[in-house]
């Protein structure tokens, strides 16, 4: 309680400044003192001692929140888009080095991280090694979250795999693989797409970008002909992603299996080009280009319903000064890329 009440003081004062200025003066601009900065940042999250026998607090999601206003009332931007990552940052006395974290693309969706793909802007063996143990204090310590839709993000202490029962792998690509999941609290069916964590730093950041485009693609997205996302997490060998609905089989196997009837076949194909093109068109309406359409990023599911997947590689023009195709392209499948890109781009 007293220390809610010493955070409310320091808040209240900087709030109390922060109204006393003209809605079109100085307020806009007001920052927090450093001094003031510290305190309420102690008061929320106090430094844990080394060595002594007392664990460092673990936050609550709500208090993470608080982080990160305090770090934008203190002016800090990207401080505050990382507030579990600075908070283990300041508990070792090298805040400062989020600003290189931002540089390099990490936010907190890459926690935890290993001893090889820790960002070198972490410097020192002692350091290192501190990080590494204190990110167990800003994890999730359950993740029952992840079959729930509409949950944020979970950074999983140990191994998601343990939350879930695999039935079959159901696919398998450049950047990761699919399965077909059963959720252990739900015991309802998923599809789980896995990336695998780099075993180095730059092979980290490749693929914490793919799955960051297909996480955000997703989120964006709702349509009949478009998986759906549930969940995602971060874990220390995978970063995931839980969705729906399970494919029975991808577009590449539908075309040539044996055991599917011609004339079913045939009925089917011709409904599902109209399908996608809904898909696509949905896609372009939020300015999304997906990048790699192929046979095997389209599912079909047992209802004979067709999906494109794959978000990994998309882009999002939004921002963009034109909506052209120019530019290379990570992860793309030579044989069913546009000509240009071919020519622009090496495949992976």
């Amino acid at each position: 309680m007293a220390c809610r009440k010493a955070f409310g003081q320091v808040a209240g004062n900087a709030l109390s400044l922060a109204a006393a200025n003209t809605p079109d003066g100085p307020a806009k601009s007001f920052f927090l003192t450093a001094a003031d900065f510290l305190k309420g940042l102690n008061t929320i999250a106090p430094t844990p001692e080394f060595g002594s026998q007392q664990a460092p607090k673990r936050l609550r999601d709500a208090e993470f929140v608080q982080v990160a206003e305090w770090c934008a009332m203190y002016g800090k931007e990207e401080w505050s888009l990382r507030p579990r990552t600075f908070i283990i940052l300041h508990f070792i006395g090298c805040h400062e080095a989020v600003e290189e974290f931002a540089r390099q693309g990490y936010n907190d969706l890459a926690l935890p991280y290993t001893a090889a793909n820790l960002p070198k802007a972490v410097k020192g063996e002692k350091a290192r090694r501190q990080f590494l143990d204190l990110q167990n204090y800003v994890l999730t310590a359950h993740a029952e979250h992840l079959e729930k839709e509409g949950e944020p993000h979970q950074n999983v202490e140990g191994s998601a795999d343990d939350y879930f029962i695999t039935v079959r792998e159901l696919g398998r690509g450049s950047f990761g693989q699919v399965d077909h999941v059963v959720g252990r609290l739900s015991i309802d069916h998923f599809a789980r797409k896995r990336i695998p964590r780099g075993k180095s730093f730059k092979r980290d950041q490749q693929a914490i970008k793919s799955f960051q485009n297909e996480l955000k693609a997703l989120k964006t997205l709702s349509h009949r002909h478009l998986v759906k996302l549930v969940s995602s997490y971060t874990d220390r060998n995978w970063v995931g992603l839980i969705m729906k609905p399970v494919a029975e089989c991808n577009f590449e196997y539908f075309l040539s299996a044996e055991d599917i009837d011609q004339i079913d076949r045939q009925t089917c194909i011709r409904r599902f080009f109209g399908c996608l093109a809904t898909a696509v068109e949905y896609l372009h309406q939020n300015q999304i280009r997906h990048k790699d359409i192929k046979p095997a990023n389209i599912l079909v599911d047992r209802n004979r319903t067709v999906l494109l997947t794959d978000f990994g590689t998309s882009h999002n023009w939004g921002d963009d000064t034109r909506s052209s195709s120019n530019g290379t392209s990570l992860g793309f499948t030579k044989r069913y890329c546009a000509p240009e890109v071919a020519d622009c781009a090496v495949s992976v």
